[in-house]
């Protein structure tokens, strides 16, 4: 079957149902359609995922309850009005932030960033990884952590990623895999299947621009190891026109002599047009 698809309303049975893939998009969509549904509409998760869609239904006034299932109720009354300052996207800080874990003498503050648990693996693995890195001005807004993140350059080591970490930094995993190219040790990857079908097959892609630029890399089905060592230089980068691939090598050339050339720069502009915009003004 292809896109575009029609749907039309029909009567609708509640349901228990397990992801064959850990993906917090289908989980809410699941109990977003719970919300018109007579009866229970339940989720079991083996692997924990985002869950914003669960914080904001709880917010808001949803018969919803989170425990070893997510389970949700058709509305009895109308949900609560609310307003909500959207906080700064992790994963489009994560490109910044790894730049000052990586270049040395470097240090930055992002501010206003959301901090929820499920969102900001990439964090925990900067610092498991040894670059400096503090919590501050922590809050909570309409149910959701919030705060500024000071991350500073310190002597990186490489670490292993296991399944069990995977969902929590999915999108991430390009700029990890460029960190990881200036640790002292191995960085492995596995359990990162996922990456195969996202916007482009994001391992092969890591795999191919990172060797390009000189880093031993070994691809595997699920995941990858890295293996520095190499001084990494300036390279052609095949983007796939996927956006957190052009930005996380646009990254990965601050550490050469010049910028690597992007054959689809303006992919970028997928998520976050103002990149380049920002990147500039941070190197002053």
């Amino acid at each position: 079957a292809c896109l575009p698809i029609s749907m039309s309303l029909n009567n609708l049975n509640s349901i228990t149902y397990s992801p064959p893939v850990a993906s917090a998009q289908v989980k809410s969509a699941i109990l977003l359609v719970g919300l018109g549904i007579e009866g229970e509409t339940i989720v079991h998760e083996s692997i924990k995922t985002r869950d914003h869609t669960e914080i904001m239904l709880t917010e808001i006034g949803a018969n919803l309850t989170v425990g070893e299932k997510i389970s949700i109720r058709k509305l009895d009354k109308p949900l609560q009005k609310f307003e909500l300052t959207v906080p700064g996207d992790p994963s489009s800080a994560a490109f910044f932030g790894a730049a000052a874990a990586m270049i040395p003498n470097s240090d930055i503050t992002i501010k206003n960033i959301l901090a929820n648990p499920t969102r900001i693996g990439f964090f925990s693995i900067l610092e498991k990884m040894g670059a400096g890195l503090e919590y501050n001005n922590m809050r909570k807004e309409c149910g959701e952590w919030v705060g500024d993140i000071h991350i500073y350059s310190q002597p990186l080591n490489g670490i292993d990623i296991t399944r069990e970490i995977v969902p929590s930094i999915i999108d991430e995993l390009p700029i990890i895999a460029v960190l990881a190219s200036q640790a002292d040790s191995p960085t492995t990857v596995c359990g990162a299947e996922e990456l195969r079908v996202k916007e482009s097959d994001r391992i092969n892609a890591i795999c191919l621009n990172l060797s390009s630029m000189g880093c031993e890399v070994i691809e595997k089905q699920d995941g990858f190891i890295i293996i520095p060592g190499n001084r990494i230089s300036q390279t052609r980068i095949k983007t796939f026109n996927d956006h957190r691939i052009a930005m996380a090598f646009t990254i990965a050339g601050l550490l050469t002599h010049e910028r690597n050339i992007l054959d689809n720069e303006s992919c970028i502009n997928i998520s976050f047009p103002e990149f380049n915009t920002i990147l500039d003004e941070i190197q002053r």
